[in-house]
């Protein structure tokens, strides 16, 4: 008679999750940034590209 074996999932390491949370930081403070860069600029064609960035920096996440 054949026995099923459970996988089971091994919860994230710590150094892997302390990464992971390194990079969304890095992430939020870049858009952060860019949040900032498009508040100071006055030209529409930079602000234009900023929000660009932006979406791309954002959409990383979704």
């Amino acid at each position: 008679m054949a026995t099923a074996t459970k996988k089971t999932t091994k919860p994230i390491a710590p150094v892997k999750a302390q990464e992971a949370t390194a990079l969304l930081r890095a992430d939020h403070k870049r858009v952060s940034d860019l949040f900032a860069e498009y508040e100071k600029t006055r030209s529409v064609t930079k602000k234009k590209k900023i929000v660009s960035e932006i979406c791309t920096e954002l959409s990383v996440h979704a």
